[in-house]
C-alpha cells in the first residue's frame, strides 16, 4: 500500500475556486490539519487562504492528479 501524503510547506496542492481548478502553494500548516495557501488565479493575480480544508467543495485543497 502506496504512503499517504502529507501537506507541508512549499508543497503544490489544487484549490477549488468557484468550479475552477488553481494551483496553490502551502504557506503554512496548522495543528488541526487546516492549510494556509497562496492561491495562483489567472493574470499573475494571487489569493492568500487560511484555513482551508482538504475536500472537493470551494476553498477547499486536494492533491493534484498523478499523470
Amino acid at each position: 500500500m502506496a504512503e499517504q501524503q502529507k501537506p507541508s510547506v512549499g508543497r503544490i496542492v489544487h484549490v477549488d475556486d468557484h468550479g475552477d481548478t488553481r494551483p496553490a502553494i502551502v504557506v503554512g500548516v496548522r495543528s488541526d490539519g487546516s492549510l494556509d495557501l497562496t492561491v495562483f488565479r489567472p493574470y499573475g493575480e494571487t489569493m492568500a487562504l487560511a484555513g482551508a480544508k482538504q475536500g472537493e467543495s470551494n476553498g477547499q485543497w486536494r492533491w493534484p492528479e498523478r499523470v
